[in-house]
């Protein structure tokens, strides 16, 4: 680093010399913010102790405080999908909606138009998507329509029959193959 620095400084009305290190910017940089001690040694081994910055640990505090208190993550009584998904050769499949928390109405809602509806909490319905496919997310609600719980997603509701079965497994093949192929390539080459 080089050689330190000496200085005086008045202290109790007294003349005292105090050696300070050279702290480089570079030395300290990528370092966590935080309550740290430094210490620098005054004439007749005292020490002083000065502390840094409590400015970002009160930050970081305060959005921790904020994502705790957040109604997400509260969001306990997702709705749950019964069946999950489906793939077949009906154009409509039969769902059941349930949440843990008792009670109350859940609001379920399509993926791709956003068009949705009310249902009682383990009621059931009949979910259409002709010759296509349909996703949903449903969200618990009290009697009053004020939501108590995270969206709750299901998997995809596919109308996928005859020569469009074939059609989706062999691409879900190819895909699945082709992915392997790349994990084997990325793998070899880090262990190069």
């Amino acid at each position: 680093m080089g050689k330190p620095r000496t200085f005086r400084v008045r202290s109790h009305n007294q003349l005292m010399n105090q050696t300070a290190p050279r702290i480089s910017f570079w030395k300290n940089f990528g370092k966590p913010p935080g309550r740290k001690f430094r210490t620098r040694t005054l004439k007749g081994n005292k020490t002083m102790k000065t502390t840094t910055s409590f400015t970002y640990p009160a930050f970081a505090l305060f959005v921790l405080a904020c994502f705790a208190l957040s109604p997400q993550a509260f969001g306990t009584g997702e709705p749950t999908f019964t069946p999950n998904s489906y793939s077949g050769c009906n154009h409509s499949v039969n769902v059941t909606f349930r949440s843990t928390t008792s009670g109350g109405l859940i609001w379920v809602q399509d993926f791709s138009t956003g068009a949705g509806f009310w249902i009682s909490n383990g009621g059931n319905t009949t979910i259409s998507f002709a010759t296509g496919s349909k996703r949903l997310k449903g969200k618990h609600a009290n009697t009053a329509h004020i939501f108590d719980s995270g969206w709750g997603y299901s998997g995809t509701y596919a109308y996928v029959c005859g020569i469009k079965k074939v059609v989706f497994w062999v691409t879900g093949g190819i895909l699945l193959v082709a992915a392997l192929i790349w994990l084997f390539r990325k793998w070899s080459s880090s262990s190069r």
